[in-house]
């Protein structure tokens, strides 16, 4: 499965995507000097990985990869979604004078 970094690394059309949650730790900084980058401690971040592919075999080799984790501490949450297309967007900004 392909690890998407961008828009563009998502397929277009039908296709299988995974979504691997995690948590990590970064550095927490301090308010009492703001733009000196002092490190007051660790705060946690919710995030996760985007995976994509068309394949469903390769969908099915993820999956039993993350599911056979060594311990269940490394075991980390996850959804599959069947895709059935990227849409586009297209934003229109107008303006409308009213008399009265």
């Amino acid at each position: 499965m392909k690890l998407v970094n961008k828009p563009s690394d998502v397929p277009r059309g039908p296709h299988f995507a995974l979504l691997l949650y995690t948590t990590q730790s970064v550095p927490k900084l301090g308010d009492e000097y703001p733009g000196y980058g002092s490190v007051v401690g660790e705060e946690t971040v919710e995030s996760f990985y985007h995976y994509v592919t068309k394949d469903e075999e390769k969908l099915k080799k993820m999956v039993l990869k993350l599911e056979s984790e060594k311990c269940y501490e490394d075991k980390k949450p996850y959804i599959v979604l069947s895709v059935a297309d990227v849409v586009n967007v297209e934003l229109q900004v107008g303006v409308k004078i009213y008399k009265k």
